[in-house]
């Protein structure tokens, strides 16, 4: 049976029939014809120099903006602002080269025996390139600090913060804090947050007077934005903000910034609950403990030559020793823990820090390299043969 569509063509302001084995026709067509446009050559020899001038951009901006707002910027966006005009930021030039290269692949080379080796070259280059878009999208990259015979079974990021509302000291409501908005409520809490004052990095000022509407360090202390440091570890983010449905003992206004030890607490029904601002946390699929850490210094300096820690690795019941160096990290289930550095005296390590990366593009770059490595090789192979057979007759 015959399956007919209705197609408007806009130039004649007229209805045709047309049959479904012509509208399939006509749509492979359409597709070749986008497939062909973006294999050609002169795309890519677009794209390449772009990529070049937005790596020298990104690097001449890292002294004026930080290394990590400038990749943001220029690296992990898909579009960025030039004043009034928008361009194609990494990750969409990157996006274009992998379309290009996948269409220059599949359409527009031809499938022979004596291009097989180009045709692999080719793969390892798609490969190469997916995986580097993999780790941009997908990966996190954070730290954990531990003390001796500490463990843990998380870690923070390194860049982003959260806002956190814990429940008799177990975290319910996370929220991003890029994404803060005015008002905050939340079905899982039983009180509302109004935000006055949110800056992502504060200045401190001693508040004048005392009123009982201000609760904690709000009552003396005051926050007011400030121009970010270049480097974002240095940034003290912050918030100002009011409860209310908690209770006459409990509204009022608070204030909660990183370093803070003693955050908004108050009580409520029965319940206590935290008021936190800290960096984002994430949980990991096992707990590591600390149980040594050492650290050599060259004779005769103060100039480290090595750390190395001793953890114990726990999953449910499988239990792993491992030790950490600045060369050998830990790897489990898809996490790489690093020795970063630690705090106290060459006799008496205080704490260790741990630098995490969750990277699910990691494997890419060396299949990628072998694909490519294979490809040559086979293209070697084939072409040498006539090259020597060519010299021969050439001599």
């Amino acid at each position: 049976m015959e399956i007919v569509v209705l197609a408007f063509r806009e130039q004649s302001g007229e209805s045709v029939n047309i049959s479904g084995e012509q509208w399939e026709n006509e749509m492979r067509q359409r597709v070749r014809r986008v497939c062909r446009w973006l294999a050609r050559p002169v795309l890519l020899h677009w794209v390449l120099p772009y990529l070049m001038v937005l790596v020298a951009a990104g690097t001449v901006a890292q002294k004026y903006l930080g290394l990590y707002e400038s990749q943001r910027l220029f690296f992990s966006s898909f579009i960025f602002w030039l004043g009034p005009l928008p361009l194609p930021g990494g990750r969409c030039a990157a996006a274009v080269l992998l379309l290009s290269l996948l269409a220059k692949l599949i359409v527009a080379s031809p499938w022979r025996k004596a291009t097989a080796g180009i045709f692999i070259a080719h793969l390892g280059v798609l490969l190469l390139l997916l995986g580097g878009l993999i780790t941009a999208a997908f990966s996190v990259e954070g730290y954990v600090l531990l003390e001796k015979n500490n463990r843990t079974a998380g870690f923070f990021d390194y860049h982003h913060r959260e806002l956190t509302i814990q429940k008799n000291n177990v975290p319910i409501v996370r929220l991003p804090f890029a994404r803060l908005g005015k008002t905050i409520r939340d079905s899982r809490v039983p009180f509302t947050l109004t935000i006055h004052t949110l800056c992502h990095n504060c200045t401190m000022a001693m508040r004048s007077g005392d009123t009982p509407a201000f609760h904690g360090s709000a009552r003396k202390i005051m926050l007011s934005p400030l121009a970010d440091y270049l480097e974002e570890e240095h940034n003290l983010a912050g918030v100002e903000f009011t409860v209310s449905g908690a209770g006459p003992e409990a509204d009022g206004t608070y204030i909660a910034f990183e370093p803070m030890e003693k955050q908004p607490t108050f009580t409520l029904g029965g319940d206590t609950y935290r008021i936190s601002l800290g960096r984002e946390y994430y949980s990991l699929p096992f707990t590591l403990q600390l149980l040594d850490a050492e650290k050599d210094i060259y004779p005769g300096t103060d100039v480290p030559r090595s750390y190395r820690s001793t953890v114990m690795l726990t999953d449910g019941d499988v239990q792993q020793r491992a030790v950490i160096t600045m060369n050998h990290p830990l790897r489990y289930k898809g996490y790489t823990v690093y020795q970063s550095s630690f705090s106290g005296n060459d006799r008496d390590t205080k704490s260790v820090s741990f630098a995490v990366v969750r990277n699910g593009g990691r494997i890419f770059p060396y299949v990628a390299s072998i694909t490519l490595c294979i490809g040559l090789l086979i293209h070697l192979s084939f072409r040498l043969p006539a090259l020597l057979r060519r010299q021969l007759h050439a001599d």
